[in-house]
């Protein structure tokens, strides 16, 4: 069998954020599977860290392929293997709507995505105080990218009070609601509204501003690495959640994908993203 080393090199300035790096990789994976390939998985996101695999902080290998082994491999890039399975246009709700197409990602993730021990340590200990007990969760994107959440220049089309009505309908079927944003104004709002029954990873240090998030934040690479593991920590979290409320974003379409409940609707499909 065929090994190459899939290499992902992302700059600041690009439009791959945390989500899309990962899921261009697991585009990447699509591709390998239908071609008899083993992949080494190499990211190099040099808003976050310019001397760390990206894949390596959080997931382990998906074939195996150790980095030593890596060095003498092949190089590629998602062009060099197929178009990507995702999109930043109008066709990626419709494919995330898609029972078919969710289910043949979720079993590769089951296969092939598999977080580090710790981080998985990390999810259980958060869940633990929780047992038996029904948690509905929601991501709520930020204001840092145009496709989720408003469109340029236009301000918030996704408001909080519509939030907290998409909440209300369900929030009296779940013991707890269960956040993932990174607007701090999203978190005291929600934290204000359920009170005893809000859930969040508070483990951020820092909140990015309004206009770029999280991931523009002049910190050191030691803190952008914790952030990645956070982010990751946090998708896991949303993806054991009884019920998910999600938008057309990365963030929410990699908890779908960890899940295993078809309890999920995506509540931002009233929003012309374009």
């Amino acid at each position: 069998m065929k090994k190459l080393s899939f290499d992902l090199r992302v700059y600041p300035g690009s439009l791959l954020g945390f989500g899309s790096t990962f899921l261009t990789s697991l585009s990447a994976i699509n591709h390998a599977l239908e071609k008899d390939i083993e992949l080494y998985i190499n990211i190099l996101n040099h808003t976050y860290t310019s001397s760390e695999n990206n894949w390596d902080i959080v997931f382990e290998q998906p074939f195996g392929i150790t980095a030593a082994e890596a060095d003498s491999l092949e190089k590629c890039t998602d062009w060099d293997l197929g178009e990507s399975v995702y999109s930043y246009h109008g066709d990626t709700r419709s494919k995330f709507q898609n029972n078919e197409f969710v289910d043949k990602q979720r079993k590769i993730f089951k296969d092939y995505v598999k977080p580090k021990k710790e981080i998985q340590k990390t999810v259980n200990e958060f869940l633990k105080p929780y047992k038996d007990k029904k948690i509905l969760g929601i991501h709520k994107r930020g204001r840092d990218h145009f496709t989720s959440g408003h469109a340029s220049g236009e301000g918030h089309k996704v408001s909080l009070n519509y939030v907290r009505g998409i909440i209300d309908k369900y929030i009296n079927d779940y013991d707890y609601i269960y956040l993932t944003s990174d607007e701090s104004e999203v978190y005291q709002f929600l934290s204000e509204s359920y009170q005893e029954k809000f859930l969040f990873y508070d483990d951020k240090t820092e909140w990015g501003d309004n206009e770029s998030g999280l991931h523009a934040l002049n910190t050191s690479a030691e803190s952008k690495i914790q952030m990645i593991r956070d982010i990751c920590v946090e998708v896991l979290i949303l993806s054991k959640c009884d019920r998910m409320l999600l938008m057309n974003s990365n963030i929410s379409h990699m908890g779908l994908f960890f899940s295993n409940t078809n309890d999920f609707e995506f509540y931002d499909t009233h929003v012309n993203y374009h």
